[in-house]
């Protein structure tokens, strides 16, 4: 279980380090940040009833039967979180939950995907961190994953449009399929708020992420709680969009084309010379490779 989340080592990376230092030492000034309660009672609404919950028992359908005085109150402790940039310690406990990979050998702790069972009130918590950064971060328009109006569907149809194109003009194609060993589970913290602070976000929303996961506990019931060293859980609305934002600068050389989809990552290129074709996409490769050395990530072989 432990080894789910432990420290993801690399190469040390100065720009990081700095980063992080100019961070910690830049004075946070109060965000004038609000949270209205009609945000709160619109989120809480969203919240799915049937969801199991945390070890506070507080459930999602209780929360939607909460009088309108306590939607006030929450949206007043939001706010308050939110301009002092502070993770409550209590909504930071997450209980793991094992799930087996189908058709895997469940006797080897990698074949399962750790779930987790995330804190009512820091569910809320997230979305409303989540409106927050979307206003700041902008996705990739080759990532289909994650994105409103976007599938598997429509990623399937641009890349097969233009597979076709390519074939009309005599073109021939060749392609690499990337598959990223525990995506999620691996993000190397330090690099993601160094990559944060790089996208414009504001630096109160920096800090605000930063006092979240980098000491979110995690429990496995009756095992001790231990703190998070690397990646973001899997069952929280934010880890999607950090993840994105950890990969955004996923490098390209011309003529090489990019799709994504969460985790799987294709690249491909055309030409009417086969080995010219092959040529170009194995310098993607080795500029690739670097790319995830520097940032950690172990791809599937």
């Amino acid at each position: 279980m432990s080894a789910q989340f432990q420290n993801n080592p690399g190469p040390p990376s100065p720009e990081v380090t700095n980063s992080i230092q100019r961070l910690r030492d830049l004075v946070n000034p109060p965000s004038e940040d609000y949270v209205t309660p009609k945000e709160v009672s619109f989120i809480i609404k969203g919240l799915p009833s049937a969801k199991a919950p945390d070890e506070d028992g507080i459930t999602n359908k209780a929360l939607k039967h909460l009088q309108k005085i306590a939607i006030i109150f929450l949206a007043n402790i939001y706010t308050s979180c939110l301009r002092l940039s502070y993770f409550p310690d209590q909504w930071k406990k997450a209980q793991i939950v094992m799930i087996p990979k189908p058709t895997k050998n469940h006797q080897i702790p990698d074949n399962h995907r750790p779930r987790s069972l995330l804190n009512t009130m820091s569910k809320i918590f997230e979305r409303i961190i989540l409106r927050k950064l979307n206003i700041h971060v902008k996705t990739r328009c080759e990532k289909h994953a994650f994105r409103t109006g976007h599938s598997t569907i429509t990623q399937l149809i641009t890349l097969t449009d233009d597979l076709n194109q390519r074939s009309q003009k005599g073109e021939k194609t060749v392609a690499v399929f990337l598959d990223v060993a525990k995506a999620f589970d691996c993000v190397w913290h330090q690099g993601l708020i160094h990559k944060l602070t790089l996208s414009n976000v504001p630096h109160s929303l920096v800090v605000l992420i930063e006092s979240f996961y980098f000491k979110i506990k995690i429990s496995d019931h009756p095992s001790t709680s231990r703190n998070i060293e690397a990646g973001v859980p899997q069952g929280s609305c934010l880890s999607p969009d950090l993840y994105s934002v950890y990969i955004n600068d996923f490098p390209t050389i011309g003529a090489v084309t990019l799709a994504l989809f969460a985790d799987d990552t294709l690249l491909y290129t055309s030409n009417h010379n086969y080995k010219y074709a092959v040529y170009k996409l194995q310098r993607q490769l080795d500029i690739t490779n670097d790319w995830l050395t520097k940032w950690r990530i172990q791809l599937n072989v």
